[in-house]
């Protein structure tokens, strides 16, 4: 007997996913995402909303993004962090941004956190 496959985990084009706690959107070749993505949701046993959008090249993240993490808490500021991915790795500055100012800068090498800068 053959392997049983979900035939919309293969289906090419533009498609939209709605989840229990969000949704992403984009366009993907044989089931894996290529091309301009976009997503938000509830992280898993938190009260932090991610909205996120970049690129994917057959399914690894790739080029700039953009990571938006606002807490449920209005006390705490959104964290809007942009920098680059290659190989689906973060790659090269990633800078953390809270209203009006960067707050903090990652230097990241083929995925691992190599610095930090206030």
């Amino acid at each position: 007997m053959g392997q049983v496959v979900d035939i919309n985990s293969q289906k090419s084009g533009n498609v939209k996913y709605l989840h229990k706690t969000g949704w992403e959107k984009g366009y993907k070749i044989r089931g894996k995402w290529n091309g301009f993505y976009e997503c938000i949701g509830i992280l898993p046993n938190s009260d932090i909303t991610v909205y996120a959008k970049g690129n994917f090249n057959m399914g690894l993240r790739v080029g700039r993004w953009e990571i938006s993490y606002i807490d449920h808490n209005r006390e705490n500021p959104i964290q809007v962090h942009t920098g680059w991915y290659e190989h689906g790795k973060k790659h090269g500055v990633w800078n953390i941004h809270k209203p009006g100012q960067v707050t903090k800068e990652d230097l990241y090498k083929k995925g691992i956190l190599v610095d930090q800068y206030e």
